[in-house]
């Protein structure tokens, strides 16, 4: 084997290398899993007169390279033996370039199901792919132009290809693509299956024109519907925030107006007293008056701080015992003195033969839900109408019981429209009525809560000017350790004179209408303006001087929790022992167990009711 210059530069030979020595190094260089493949090119370039072959070879100092060999068998030969005329050509980047190319079609073909090469100076693409039987334009190979706007037609929802035909529009893709290096577009086929195209440009150059574009497809569909359902959730959201936002100024609106009139009708009864001290009756009236305005005034705070924590933090339930009949009658009680002044008839049937009237449960809830029943029953009712309240048990068990209780009264009913939403927040049924019938239109939303919460029903029956009907069902377990107790008198409840007790308030019109009340009723008192303030005067106090501690919660300095832990871990010989009464505006269910578990006895909400304050303090006094 004869080899030029360049064949011997190839091969790594010296220029005095001889012909048996050239082919033995070509020949042993040759990988042994590709002889054959030689030999039998060999052989068609003898047969036939020409052939050629790629196949990997290595070089002395170069390493592995690629080779394509080839040989032409002349016709005009003379001499002896067999001449072949060949070429040893090194095509190892063409080789990389391939096998680089290759893995990227392999890659790219893992995302995208469709990958074409568009020339857009001749207006023709090819396919360069794995072919794809589902997903392919028409044929693998063609005019770019028709072929394009052939799949918007015949792929395309519909309701997209206008958008498309346009981002298909190969005449102003070049413009398109000067400051960019791809434009793309997502689109859903005929199924509604969403995919995203793209025109990705090939070797571009800042001052020239792009001329070859990649054109490729992806399935987006799983993450189109997760955005399109994120984008639905997003209209919800934006829907209901708007709803929330209307509903919040209609709560302020209504807010405004409810609280200003009782604060209104109070600030004029003042007026009216300032000008009658010497008129005794005319000066009863108008406390009076203040006294139920100011009631309403704080039931409409307590529905409105009673309704946000129902929405927010939840209901936690109690687990007490209590006597059903005593909240059923509490509950009427609070009410009586403006049913009388509409001469309102009570009618109680099954109240008093109640066959286990002592149950565990949770009876603030149990009165909360009753109290806005008969409260509707006595504001919404007709003069000289009636309210009848009956209970009925609907099962009982060894160890529990079900009740159900009914409500009717003889009032200005609720039409049936109404009745699908009186259980929603805000809501009456004639807005227009609030100055004579005055409320949030949040109590039978409360009741609803509450009732859902304790594991019962709540249903309506009402007709317009004819009257309503309010059918509860509740459970409850039966109280086993019940005993019948006697229990004391009001007037041996109330006794408290001589008592000394520790009034912590940091609040000064509250202090000085709790000492006044307190000191009315016979008890010593002892003012303490924070928790640190009741916390040394205790500690300096004999051991018997202090009766009870009436402690406020909220206060600079230190808080009523604090002051209590302090004074139940003190040296003082009664310390672990003193009474402590929480007097709070914090009522809520956690607020008091906070209040048990910093060591006080007992947990009453503001405002200072001296009855409720009054029998508490008589149940620690002395006898």
């Amino acid at each position: 084997m004869e080899a030029d210059a360049n064949m011997r530069e190839l091969l790594g030979l010296t220029k005095g290398t001889t012909s048996e020595e050239c082919y033995r190094i070509w020949r042993d260089n040759i990988p042994s899993e590709y002889t054959e493949k030689v030999d039998n090119c060999v052989k068609e370039t003898l047969e036939k007169g020409y052939a050629d072959v790629i196949y990997p070879w290595h070089h002395p100092t170069r390493g592995k390279i690629w080779i394509r060999c080839g040989g032409v068998r002349p016709k005009d030969y003379e001499g002896t033996g067999v001449c072949i005329r060949g070429y040893h050509q090194d095509i190892t980047k063409n080789i990389e370039r391939e096998m680089r190319f290759r893995s990227l079609k392999a890659a790219t073909s893992e995302i995208y199901y469709a990958i074409y090469n568009i020339n857009l100076n001749t207006d023709y693409m090819e396919q360069i792919s794995e072919p794809n039987k589902m997903y392919k334009i028409a044929n693998d190979r063609g005019i770019a132009s028709e072929k394009l706007m052939e799949f918007c037609t015949f792929q395309i929802h519909e309701d997209y290809q206008e958008e498309m035909r346009k981002f298909f529009d190969l005449l102003t893709l070049g413009e398109r693509l000067k400051e960019k290096n791809f434009v793309s577009r997502e689109y859903p086929n005929k199924q509604g299956i969403w995919r995203c195209a793209l025109f990705i440009a090939q070797e571009k150059v800042p001052t020239e024109s792009v001329t070859e574009v990649l054109y490729v497809t992806q399935i987006i569909d799983d993450y189109k519907q997760k955005e399109l359902a994120y984008q639905q959730e997003l209209v919800k959201a934006l829907k209901e925030a708007r709803i929330a936002n209307d509903a919040k100024a209609e709560f302020l609106r209504k807010m405004s107006h409810d609280i200003r009139t009782p604060i209104n009708g109070i600030m004029g009864m003042l007026d009216i007293e300032e000008k009658n001290w010497d008129a005794p009756e005319r000066l009863k009236e108008c406390h009076e008056k203040m006294k139920v305005t100011a009631g309403n005034l704080l039931q409409l705070v307590n529905d409105v701080l009673d309704m946000n924590r129902l929405e927010t933090s939840g209901l936690e339930v109690e687990h007490k015992p209590f006597d059903i009949r005593e909240v059923l009658r509490g509950c009427w009680t609070d009410l009586e003195s403006q049913a009388e002044k509409m001469g309102l008839e009570l009618e109680k049937i099954g109240v008093s033969e109640i066959e286990c009237p002592h149950v565990v449960g949770s009876p603030m809830h149990f009165r909360q839900i009753f109290a806005n029943i008969l409260s509707n029953a006595v504001k919404y009712n007709k003069i000289h109408g009636k309210i009848t309240l009956r209970v009925d048990m609907v099962s009982r068990t060894e160890d529990d019981v079900v009740y159900r209780f009914s409500v009717s009264d003889t009032g200005i009913g609720m039409s049936e429209e109404f009745q699908k939403h009186i259980f929603e927040t805000f809501t009456q049924e004639d807005t227009g009525a609030r100055t004579v019938y005055r409320g949030t239109g949040l109590g039978m939303a409360i009741s609803k809560k509450l009732v859902d919460t304790l594991g019962g029903t709540i249903k309506i029956k009402s007709k317009k000017d004819v009257g309503s009907t309010f059918i509860l069902v509740l459970p409850f377990a039966i109280d086993r350790g019940f005993e019948n107790v006697s229990v004391q008198s009001e007037a041996e409840m109330s006794n408290v004179e001589g008592m000394h007790v520790l009034l912590v308030e940091d609040n000064e019109l509250n202090l000085e209408i709790a000492r006044y009340l307190l000191e009315e009723s016979g008890v010593q008192v002892t003012a303490a303006k924070n928790g640190q303030e009741a916390l040394d005067i205790f500690e300096q106090s004999g051991e018997q001087e202090i009766d009870l501690i009436l402690m406020d919660i909220m206060m600079p300095v230190m808080d009523g929790l604090e002051a209590t832990r302090r004074i139940r871990t003190c040296t003082h010989p009664r310390g672990a022992t003193v009474p402590i009464i929480a007097i709070s505006a914090n009522a809520f269910a956690d607020d008091i167990q906070k209040a048990k578990n910093a060591g006080m006895n007992e947990h009453l909400a503001k405002p200072f009711e001296m009855e409720k304050v009054l029998r508490a303090i008589s149940r620690y006094h002395k006898v």
